[in-house]
């Protein structure tokens, strides 16, 4: 679970949105509550970021960036995506629907571009389990893994 929006500071002047699945976000808002509760001053949270939403959607549904633009966020506004994590749990083709700035993001055809830099990165369908072993993460059947509550 990210908590960069209560850990950096570079983040005090940017809205954040974090998109992920329904009951990950509420178990993180109830470990974030137990926390506040808990009085330990160590372990305070406060948001450094200038905003926090959180978006309960599954980006491989088809209306994952509607439920984004309703919460608030803006296609014409200047973004950072951390996509860490995610991409082993996607096939090819939504990784690439994901990072498809045509589609989405009206990113301009820039070599330089994060997401199309992510286009050429070879699957993680096509490499070696030797070289990359999903099965030690308990992942390596992405359907499963997904479905586990």
């Amino acid at each position: 679970m990210d908590a960069r929006a209560y850990r950096l500071s570079c983040l005090k002047e940017s809205n954040v949105f974090e998109v992920d699945f329904p009951k990950l976000l509420q178990m993180k808002a109830t470990l974030l509550e137990k926390v506040k509760e808990s009085g330990n001053e160590h372990q305070q949270l406060t948001s450094t970021a200038k905003s926090l939403t959180r978006v309960a959607a599954n980006i491989r549904d088809n209306d994952w960036l509607e439920k984004l633009q309703r919460s608030g966020f803006l296609l014409e506004s200047y973004t950072v995506w951390v996509l860490e994590g995610i991409l082993y749990y996607l096939s090819n083709l939504h990784a690439m629907q994901i990072g498809d700035p045509d589609a989405h993001f009206r990113l301009m055809l820039d070599p330089l571009n994060l997401f199309n830099k992510l286009r050429n990165l070879p699957s993680l369908e096509s490499v070696d389990e030797g070289f990359f072993p999903l099965h030690i993460f308990g992942c390596n059947v992405e359907a499963e893994f997904l479905a586990k509550e």
